[in-house]
């Protein structure tokens, strides 16, 4: 496997974070893609930016996964309901928020099980990716 990634600034940080979803067929060519979203995209909302079958603008996965990405800020708050037969999981890139009550900070990842509703609130520079997956 050869990785790609690099900073191209001399000056400037950059963060990757690498995320493995199996697909549904096996041995099919793997694909390289990019999205750019602005802070206006996601800013208390889910961002759709990758899915099965590249629904609104999204780039395309062979998983079944969709994931979006969000921040959320002091009064900001985001409902979103998991559906019965799927798995969720946040990944808490920066900030803190609360997750059903859960406090999450940075680093912090949490898996979920069984349907219902999930409501994001409490953000203090949070930035989060959410991913909804199969069983």
């Amino acid at each position: 496997m050869t990785h790609s990634e690099f900073n191209p600034s001399a000056t400037e940080e950059m963060r990757f974070l690498q995320v493995w979803l199996l697909p549904e067929t096996q041995n099919t060519k793997p694909a390289y893609d990019t999205i750019d979203l602005s802070n206006e995209d996601k800013s208390g909302k889910l961002k759709l930016f990758l899915s099965r079958d590249g629904r609104n603008g999204s780039m395309t996965t062979q998983a079944d996964a969709s994931i979006y990405a969000a921040t959320l800020e002091g009064g900001q708050e985001i409902s979103t309901d998991l559906k019965a037969g799927r798995k969720g999981w946040v990944q808490v890139v920066n900030g803190s928020l609360n997750v059903n009550g859960i406090v999450l900070t940075k680093g912090d990842g949490l898996a979920i099980e069984g349907s219902g509703s999930l409501i994001f609130d409490q953000g203090r520079a949070a930035e989060i990716l959410f991913f909804d997956l199969s069983q």
